[in-house]
């Protein structure tokens, strides 16, 4: 079961940028998760500005590859990889070619290290991530399923377990 934290990020409407015609982005909280904060987003042109967050940001790209600059190195991330940032890592983001649709979380220090904890069986320490994408097609995939299903609210069990799944296999690299 996903352990519970405080919500940090609620993003309001007016937050969210004005987009492009074929561009959307849409922040939710899963009735099932209220803790953890998604996104569900396609961008053709839209680019982030650099900024942080207090939160990780962990996910996948769907379609199409992301560009972005953290911890002093570009990143590129297409179909297949997971990105990760960690709390406060100033980043940007930007399509690069013609766009880019990913499915993102944001879970505070407090929820991945007590799910990491749980994973384990022990008490362990904040987790950190060396890289900022990895191609894992697996986690890749069982982050997009548990996003879709929690995004629907349908299938919370399965929704559940596909995400620990996701946060797992990850947690463990």
């Amino acid at each position: 079961m996903i352990p519970t934290a405080a919500p940090r990020h609620r993003p309001e409407t007016h937050d969210v940028p004005p987009l492009a015609p074929g561009e959307t982005a849409r922040y939710f909280v899963s009735p099932l998760f209220p803790d953890l904060d998604c996104l569900t987003a396609t961008f053709t042109t839209h680019s982030y500005a650099p900024h942080t967050h207090d939160t990780y940001v962990m996910g996948a790209v769907a379609a199409g590859v992301e560009v972005w600059n953290a911890r002093g190195r570009k990143h590129y991330a297409g179909p297949g990889d997971v990105l990760f940032n960690l709390p406060l890592d100033v980043h940007d983001g930007m399509p690069h070619g013609g766009g880019y649709s990913y499915r993102m979380t944001y879970p505070s220090e407090a929820f991945l290290t007590g799910l990491a904890g749980e994973i384990a069986g022990r008490r362990l320490g904040t987790p950190w991530f060396r890289d900022n994408v990895v191609h894992d097609p697996e986690a890749a995939a069982l982050f997009e399923s548990a996003l879709r299903l929690l995004e629907a609210g349908s299938d919370g069990l399965a929704a559940e377990e596909r995400l620990t799944a996701a946060y797992a296999r990850v947690l463990a690299r």
